[in-house]
């Protein structure tokens, strides 16, 4: 009666029915041995062990081996050989797993990998099969050679290539051949120069779509034609050549900026990225690289005679605005393309940095930043009159007349900044802008 097992009550589809069920095994052969039980009473005896969702897989067998083939059947699953080498290949430390943890992880994997005394050749074969499966690129065509069990290099590679044709072929029945139109113009070869092979550019500018602002492919802050002077419109900012593209350009940005944002993944992090050249402020708000809203807008002539670094507090006071709903209680990173340091501000006033390393202080109205930065060096952000306003009194509430009279004012700056870090945590730290 000590030996007699619990019930075998398991879900064959669940990862640790296996073990349940070698174990449950080991357990009741030894329960039979010691009840020195028949070969014609196994089975009753199995039957009273199992539960009832169990028995509904054996009920019609009729011989105690046919029921134990059958819950080997339904509880071992056939391992493949291929993805257990792979699972062992690629397992690592887990944070919070010692050592000797971490071994008994790779001998419980090393089972399923069916290890054998194999020459050099095999061993060969064995390893390209391995990496041949693992580093192709079409999953289809590796999941039907996970189909077995374990195949060979050669049987691999054929059945692999018989698959590989069979899919480009199919193309052909879901994509017609689209008829040649005589007006397209094909585009001609394009000659490298072995020259250019050592530009340390050559990769990047691969990558980087055309300017709509000059027609060549470089990041935005180095654009040539940012001061040029179109000579068909006589306006800065683009050359003549891109000037026809200028109504499709307006046309499109448009519609970019009326387009409904249908849903954020909050779990991928925000970035609003800013830009002020000389006649417009523009940001994008991006998330793994890619835009989900575009926002732009010119610059009055009033607003033009502005420092760059009022023009880029422009851009992020007016996204922030525009996107509050978005980025309200999110931590998010902001790009500039001004090299702008901003080191700490109040609701008016903004200390920062120069390119050149000069400090100065500007005006940044209805610019109120909050929040501790987090390990990336983002930090809530918030542009709103009522919150301005909100800080703006509890500055003057917790400072004496005197120094409430001076506290938003430039000359005695540096001792507002000390004040300011036991009024609000109006603190902003820096942030790198974008080579």
């Amino acid at each position: 009666k000590a030996l007699r097992p619990e019930r075998f009550d398991t879900d064959p589809d669940s990862s640790d029915a296996r073990k349940q069920w070698n174990h449950w095994y080991f357990t009741f052969q030894n329960y039979l041995t010691s009840l020195k039980t028949p070969d014609d009473e196994k089975f009753q005896v199995l039957a009273n062990l199992v539960s009832s969702d169990v028995f509904e897989y054996i009920a019609d067998c009729k011989q105690y081996k046919d029921v134990i083939d059958a819950l080997i059947s339904l509880c071992v699953k056939p391992k493949n050989i291929i993805y257990a080498r792979h699972l062992l290949s690629t397992c690592t430390q887990q944070v919070g797993q010692n050592l000797e943890q971490f071994m008994q992880k790779l001998k419980q994997l090393v089972k399923d990998c069916g290890f054998k005394t194999v020459n050099a050749s095999e061993y060969h074969d064995e390893t390209i099969r391995d990496a041949f499966i693992r580093g192709m690129l079409s999953n289809n065509v590796r999941q039907r050679l996970l189909e077995e069990d374990d195949i060979d290099l050669a049987k691999a590679f054929t059945q692999a290539r018989a698959l590989e044709t069979a899919e480009s072929q199919s193309l052909s029945y879901t994509h017609p051949r689209v008829p040649y139109n005589g007006s397209c113009a094909l585009h001609s070869p394009v000659s490298i120069d072995p020259s250019d092979s050592g530009k340390p550019d050559s990769n990047l500018a691969a990558t980087i779509p055309k300017c709509f602002f000059c027609g060549y492919k470089h990041p935005r802050s180095k654009c040539p034609s940012r001061e040029a002077l179109c000579r068909n419109c006589n306006k800065v900012g683009h050359f003549q050549r891109v000037y026809r593209v200028k109504q499709t350009f307006e046309y499109l940005k448009r519609e970019l900026e009326n387009a409904a944002v249908i849903t954020i993944n909050y779990q991928i992090p925000l970035v609003v990225e800013t830009d002020a050249p000389d006649t417009a402020i523009a940001a994008t708000l991006n998330q793994d690289d890619r835009p989900v809203a575009l926002f732009s807008r010119t610059l009055n002539p009033s607003e033009r005679n502005h420092s760059p670094v009022e023009k880029e507090a422009y851009a992020i006071v007016e996204a922030l605005r525009k996107w509050r709903h978005y980025l309200l209680g999110v931590h998010f990173k902001l790009l500039t393309v001004e090299e702008v340091e901003l080191l700490d501000c109040n609701p008016q006033y903004a200390h920062v940095r120069l390119p050149n390393r000069k400090e100065e202080a500007v005006t940044v109205k209805h610019l109120a930043p909050r929040g501790e930065p987090d390990d990336l060096g983002t930090s809530e952000c918030l542009a709103d009159a009522n919150d301005l306003i909100e800080a703006t009194e509890i500055a003057h509430e917790m400072c004496s007349n005197d120094e409430a009279a001076d506290f938003p004012t430039p000359t005695n700056y540096e001792l507002s900044k000390q004040k300011q870090q036991r009024l609000h945590p109006y603190n902003l730290r820096s942030r790198e802008a974008r080579s």
